[in-house]
């Protein structure tokens, strides 16, 4: 098994949070606003949206935990980032 990317990188100039790229972070944004949060077995079922698809199981429910802990995290909602350097991309 891969071990998880690193949280933050530059890859051709774009930044990859946990090896999620900007479209694969939006598709996951519009999954989460159209369906609710994943469920146990999201890895198995449709809400696995087509840009999600090649990710492991194990990436998918490390961006999920790291999702939720933005969600729950206190703040100025005008910070360009969460606390951790991860781009808030809209989310507030």
């Amino acid at each position: 098994d891969r071990p998880l990317p690193p949280l933050l990188a530059r890859v051709g100039g774009n930044i990859e949070v946990l090896g999620f790229n900007a479209r694969q972070r939006k598709a996951f944004l519009n999954a989460i606003m159209r369906y609710g949060m994943p469920p146990q077995d999201a890895f198995n079922s449709q809400w696995l949206v087509r840009d999600l698809r090649g990710k492991s199981e194990k990436h998918f429910k490390a961006y999920v935990s790291l999702f939720m802990r933005h969600l729950c995290e206190p703040g100025a909602d005008n910070a360009e980032t969460f606390a951790d350097g991860v781009p808030r991309e809209g989310l507030s």
